[in-house]
């Protein structure tokens, strides 16, 4: 088993690394890492979450990324649940799906209710 790291976002401080997925996400060939992180700030008693991308800048060895650009935020209130890539389109083309909820609730019968998308963030 090999390990890779998941390098943080920008500012160590600042978030935590919850979900990630490997792609060819700007169709040059090498294994590029999106990764789901939430940040450590609050907003309306929130927590807020991004999606950062990771280019590989190596093609053949141990991956080396460059640094996280942000590719989308998740509005508040929206809580960030998975990240996915669609690959139909072909690589550099990809689309970014994310799972995203809000408004959790415990009803009277002690289930929970729960609001519940999947946005497709197109390239």
């Amino acid at each position: 088993m090999r390990r890779v790291p998941l390098p943080e976002p920008p500012g160590l401080a600042v978030a935590h690394t919850h979900y990630f997925q490997f792609a060819d996400w700007d169709g040059d060939g090498g294994t590029d890492l999106l990764i789901g992180a939430q940040l450590r700030e609050r907003t309306d008693d929130h927590w807020r979450w991004a999606v950062y991308w990771l280019r590989n800048t190596v093609r053949r060895g141990e991956p080396r990324y460059a640094p996280p650009v942000k590719l989308i935020d998740i509005p508040t209130p929206w809580d960030l649940n998975a990240i996915a890539v669609d690959e139909s389109p072909g690589p550099g083309r990809q689309h970014l799906v994310v799972s995203v909820s809000k408004d959790w609730q415990r009803k009277a019968d002690g289930e929970w209710s729960i609001v519940s998308q999947l946005w497709r963030h197109r390239r």
